[in-house]
């Protein structure tokens, strides 16, 4: 864990050097709407694919009551590893459709007296649909929404050796959901410098067949992006760094139209990412988040971090 730690420090610490530095005016060697985290920022080019692959690990550590650690309790520690897929494609200069599926290879507590307890299989899938609200090209900003419907790949509970699953272990939330995103670029090419601002709300709609509503939510991320492009060298010109700073919002869930008391949340991250550029079809992201401020309604599990890998590949248009 100190390694990590380390890591993370130093990829800040480069990131915020190189913002002050002034470099040689250079474009973005990714043309086309950028990638973000693990989002698709803007809307593609009419005519143009994009397949999008996700692998993400996130552990969960000690327990919160409010915004103080009060360390393990009946769940030691948690952790799950998921696998995700997004197919985009441009219909037109204004529209991009998206479809998102996701599988959980495990979710799984582990606990201080008893057998670990581990539940896998497909989550959900969203289908969506993005517009290009604003784009002015000599300003370099572009705004673009969307709004899509959040499918679960099943609403029937697991079992593992006959025994029901824990909610919080269940692949598949089980509920519908409406999903609204706002994406907002700034570009400063003089100084290879982009400000990305996505906005994400997901709202719930009733209750899973075990009773079960999760609350709504929302998340809000900044991201600054530093194209690390040297004149006195070309090692790094494939290479963006990236520092997300993301903020979620969870409201409370509830069973059987009762609130649980013990979920909902605040939660702020701090996320540095690096992306490598081999080819303009090709973008290779890595990234790491750390949790700098949890406040959790009742006592609950928190997070600890988590890493994911990015890999997506651009069909269909000649840049």
């Amino acid at each position: 864990m100190k390694t990590i730690f380390s890591a993370f420090f130093f990829i800040l610490i480069s990131f915020s050097l190189l913002v002050v530095n002034a470099l040689h005016a250079q474009c973005f060697v990714s043309p086309g709407n950028p990638i973000a985290g693990s989002s698709n920022v803007g809307v593609l080019q009419q005519g143009t694919w994009r397949a999008m692959f996700i692998y993400k690990h996130d552990e969960r550590a000690d327990y919160f009551r409010g915004d103080k650690n009060i360390g393990p309790l009946l769940v030691q520690a948690a952790d799950y590893n998921f696998l995700s897929a997004t197919l985009a494609y441009g219909i037109s200069e204004k529209w991009t459709i998206e479809a998102e599926a996701g599988y959980f290879l495990n979710k799984s507590y582990r606990y201080q007296e008893i057998d670990p307890l581990t539940g896998h299989g497909p989550s959900n899938i969203l289908f969506s649909a993005k517009y290009l609200i604003y784009n002015n090209i000599e300003r370099s900003t572009e705004w673009s929404a969307s709004a899509g419907l959040n499918i679960p790949f099943s609403r029937e509970p697991r079992f593992v050796d006959g025994v029901m699953l824990p909610v919080d272990l269940q692949p598949s939330s089980g509920n519908y959901g409406l999903v609204g995103q706002s994406f907002f670029i700034r570009e400063f090419p003089e100084i290879s410098f982009r400000v990305f601002l996505i906005n994400r709300y997901h709202y719930v709609m009733g209750e899973n067949k075990l009773g079960y509503r999760f609350g709504n939510s929302f998340n809000s991320s900044l991201f600054l992006a530093r194209h690390l492009y040297f004149t006195w060298t070309s090692i790094t010109k494939d290479i963006t760094a990236i520092l997300q700073l993301r903020h979620k919002y969870t409201g409370y869930n509830k069973k059987d139209g009762e609130v649980i008391d013990d979920s909902g949340s605040h939660k702020f991250f701090v996320a540095p990412q690096l992306n490598y550029n081999p080819h303009p079809f090709w973008n290779i992201s890595l990234i790491t988040e750390f949790p700098v401020y949890q406040y959790y309604n009742g006592v609950q599990i928190s997070h600890n971090y988590s890493i994911a890998l990015v890999i997506t590949r651009d069909i269909g248009h000649e840049w």
